[in-house]
């Protein structure tokens, strides 16, 4: 849950995940696994090449708290 979209002013995204969706998928779109999704995102950047962070984008040492990261880690590694 504290890996979740990040704004950059450090606001609480709301109502982006209340979205009806049941016309899109009824017009034929279809959703892929995450890890799929996030395997091929990490080829894309490999890739392409990280692109330079924004001035005044919150350094990601500041992003999730390190105990919640190894957490998420062990998780990922099972």
């Amino acid at each position: 849950m504290e890996f979740g979209l990040r704004l950059p002013d450090g606001s609480v995204p709301r109502g982006m995940h209340d979205a009806d969706v049941r016309a899109a998928l009824a017009e034929g779109l279809t959703m892929r696994p995450l890890r799929e999704t996030l395997t091929d995102t990490w080829a894309w950047l490999q890739a392409e090449g990280d692109p330079a962070p924004r001035a005044g984008a919150p350094s990601p040492d500041t992003w999730l708290d390190a105990a919640a990261e190894q957490r998420l880690l062990d998780q990922l590694s099972h």
